[in-house]
């Protein structure tokens, strides 16, 4: 990786860690709002979300709403070699931490080709959707397999 995609990383992480704990409950709650409203044609299927993790925004709200508007929630279990699958979950349901100190549920992963909507976490974004991870490139694996195999969920 280049070094001003490094040094914009931490830059951005630095700014994230900044965030009052009320800005970041309120951008949970925008969150739930536009979710909501953007999804609200559709009758439900099933969203791939994600457990917060390292001052990330919290999709919990807006994956418990969902929850209660029919849809199924899976979120990510990544491998050692930087392959994710996603598992159902719901709130309560036990999780472990894994090696990067993220939660993973327990239960048993599903095809990509099931997910119809991806709520995608990232360090960053820009105007156009383009995203800053973590470094480690479990998404953009995760993206490259999924239109490799024709699947495209919205983001």
């Amino acid at each position: 990786m280049n070094d001003s995609r490094t040094n914009l990383r931490r830059r951005l992480l630095r700014q994230r860690a900044a965030l009052p704990a009320e800005r970041q409950a309120e951008a949970a709650r925008t969150l739930v709002a536009q979710v909501l409203r953007i999804l609200d044609a559709h009758a439900g299927g099933t969203i791939a979300g994600y457990l917060a993790y390292g001052g990330e925004l919290d999709p919990a709200p807006t994956l418990v709403a969902l929850i209660e508007k029919g849809w199924r929630v899976v979120v990510p279990v990544c491998g050692a070699d930087a392959s994710m699958v996603f598992c159902p979950w719901t709130p309560g349901d036990p999780v472990v931490r894994n090696r990067l100190g993220v939660r993973e549920p327990l239960t048993d992963p599903i095809e990509p080709a099931e997910i119809d909507v991806m709520l995608v976490p990232g360090v960053g974004f820009d105007e156009r959707g383009n995203r800053v991870g973590h470094g480690v490139g479990f998404y953009d694996r995760f993206f490259a397999a999924s239109t490799e195999a024709g699947h495209r969920p919205l983001r």
